[in-house]
């Protein structure tokens, strides 16, 4: 039996509006195995962001539990909370968000530096390679395409070997050619790492090529 790496149960998130509390979230109960990819579907506004933010601890349910590798993160502090992910997690999202006054070496890099990695820039120079990047090891973002900063996104994301990856609609912003290398590229090194990974998107064939999809809508989440 594959180890547990996400675990929520009952979770509920809601938030403060002019015209009252709105509830988002009402009963959340997932887990996710390692090895496993998860998919997440919903219309925009459904709380799919936001139910990816709650299960990687960037931030809190109203009530509820969540663990990560069997530590309870709804008491612990944000730094805590913090460090966990550090140890564990990797993310990547629509809009890259790489580092702008860093080149695409020093972005894949800085992740192993705070790992204290003997040799981070060779690392990162090495998957850079592997993602077909190397002619782009010390290009700075805003020179790179939408895919390629993509690619250097996933390089940082798996360089510290994460047992959990969050995506959060990791080709929304992509061409549909770029978005197909992207997508392949993704799940070549979920495999290979065995890492789990929860995948939010309104793809659904994104969506397909994962283990277990889920549909969120008015708040609770349906099996697909």
């Amino acid at each position: 039996m594959p180890d547990t790496v996400v675990e929520a149960h009952d979770v509920h998130r809601s938030v403060d509006t002019p015209a009252g509390s709105l509830q988002i979230l009402s009963g959340i109960d997932l887990t996710v195995y390692s090895g496993q990819s998860v998919a997440i579907l919903g219309e925009s506004g459904s709380g799919k962001s936001t139910l990816l933010s709650l299960l990687a601890g960037l931030d809190l349910p109203q009530s509820g539990q969540i663990k990560i590798n069997n530590q309870e993160i709804t008491n612990m502090s944000e730094d805590q909370r913090a460090v966990l992910r550090a140890g564990c997690a990797g993310f990547v999202f629509q809009s890259f968000y790489l580092m702008e006054d860093l080149t695409a070496l020093e972005n894949v890099a800085l992740p192993l530096e705070l790992f204290g990695h003997k040799a981070p820039y060779k690392m990162a120079r090495s998957w850079l390679s592997k993602m077909g990047l190397e002619e782009r090891v010390h290009h700075y973002p805003k020179q790179l395409s939408g895919g390629e900063q993509q690619r250097v996104a996933l390089c940082r994301a798996f360089s510290v070997r994460p047992t959990l990856l969050f995506a959060d609609e990791p080709t929304a912003n992509l061409d549909h050619n770029t978005a197909q290398l992207v997508i392949k590229q993704l799940f070549d090194l979920h495999y290979e790492s065995n890492s789990a990974m929860v995948l939010v998107t309104h793809d659904d064939k994104l969506a397909k090529r994962c283990d277990a999809m889920y549909y969120l809508k008015l708040g609770q989440l349906h099996a697909a």
